[in-house]
């Protein structure tokens, strides 16, 4: 009644449920027959049906915020940078948001990201070194290489903005 809207302020897609991480507290942790009982399709989206989506959300009037997320690493997918341009030609008034652990990150995608429109770049932190990384991710991380490339991003970002999160699940 305060704020009527045709369409959700935010709206989420899955563009993938595979991830390079294995964190205890994600059901990507969990097997992939474990995962598959539970009804995940390992997979990542098909480009036609996320460009379907867009164009659905930008029929409908737009949206303010457009994540791209889900229980997967959206850098995994290999059209993630023509995802981003896509949404930003057809959703020029809309915030569009990667939400990634960030670890595949790399000057060459960074200056994709960057020159396709992506507005934002949230990097959930699993910890503040390599241990932790491995404790709470199961992974080896060069921690100097993904912070190398963070600031990376952040000194070529023109006017997409990065922001961290940290993990809390001690």
């Amino acid at each position: 009644k305060i704020l009527p809207l045709d369409m959700p302020l935010s709206i989420q897609i899955q563009v993938t449920n595979l991830c390079n991480f294995k964190c205890y507290y994600c059901i990507t942790s969990q097997s992939l027959e474990k995962r598959r009982e539970a009804g995940l399709l390992l997979q990542h989206m098909p480009l036609e049906d996320y460009l379907r989506c867009i164009d659905s959300i930008a029929k409908a009037g737009g949206v303010k915020v457009l994540n791209l997320v889900g229980w997967g690493e959206p850098l995994l997918h290999p059209d993630i940078v023509n995802m981003v341009q896509y949404a930003k030609k057809k959703l020029p008034y809309s915030l569009v948001r990667i939400v990634t652990n960030g670890s595949l990150l790399t000057h060459d995608l960074s200056d994709k990201l960057i020159e396709a429109g992506l507005d934002n770049l949230r990097v959930s932190v699993q910890g503040v070194s390599e241990q932790e990384y491995k404790d709470y991710s199961n992974i080896e991380i060069d921690f100097s290489g993904f912070l190398e490339n963070l600031k990376y991003f952040y000194d070529h970002r023109k006017r997409s903005t990065i922001s961290l999160k940290i993990m809390d699940v001690a």
